[in-house]
């Protein structure tokens, strides 16, 4: 079996602080599992000994501006899947955090539109710690709160597609990771990456299947 993914979202695709973030334990896992692997994008990131580098996953960068860019990457990609984690920038920007669903929903119609044989996972975001500062001021406990509001109509969202028949399902990341996993508040250190990787692989198995 080989599989062409796409992995799109933020900082946390592109693996900040931990090389290949993600993708390299998921596709450890993949492989282990006989499903020969193709990772897709225009970044490169990750162990220097790893040659499947590639990802969209773009640090700092919030839903609307995949929306921008989305069409032409899918295009020159062409996946098969579509690994999605996107909203913690709009939360930790408080960027019209109530339409964040929407423009979510927006991105997956035009992933569809672009790919529509294509097979799309949806992770909800990590929590956002309470200890995440904005200057002196700790807001975190708020901008969690949105992060969990946002994650229900994740969840919501997708239980809409699939009684739809579309070709998603989702990764639920909040409730994987410890406190320990996420020591500046937002970003997954190496373990919370490995615990990630996981999910993703679990769920593609569940999804997928046609491999052990």
């Amino acid at each position: 079996m080989k599989l062409r993914i796409l992995p799109l979202g933020d900082s946390i695709t592109d693996g900040y602080g931990v090389p290949g973030g993600y993708r390299w334990h998921l596709g450890v896992r993949l492989r282990e599992a006989g499903v020969e692997v193709e990772f897709l994008g225009s970044l490169e990131n990750g162990p220097e000994n790893w040659s499947d580098r590639r990802h969209e996953g773009h640090s700092g960068w919030r839903i609307d501006q995949l929306q921008q860019r989305i069409q032409d990457w899918l295009a020159t990609s062409d996946p098969e899947l579509v690994l999605l984690m996107i909203g913690t920038n709009d939360m930790v920007q408080e960027f019209g955090v109530a339409q964040a669903p929407a423009r979510l929903e927006q991105l997956i119609s035009m992933i569809f539109q672009c790919c529509p044989s294509a097979t799309l996972g949806v992770a909800t975001i990590p929590p956002i710690l309470d200890f995440f500062p904005v200057g002196d001021v700790p807001i975190g406990a708020r901008l969690n709160a949105q992060a969990k509001a946002y994650n229900g109509e994740v969840r919501a969202l997708l239980q809409h597609l699939k009684s739809k028949n579309q070709a998603v399902f989702l990764a639920d990341a909040y409730p994987v990771f410890d406190t320990a996993d996420l020591p500046d508040g937002v970003h997954p250190n190496r373990a919370g990456q490995e615990k990630l990787g996981a999910l993703w692989f679990q769920r593609i198995r569940e999804t997928l299947g046609g491999f052990g």
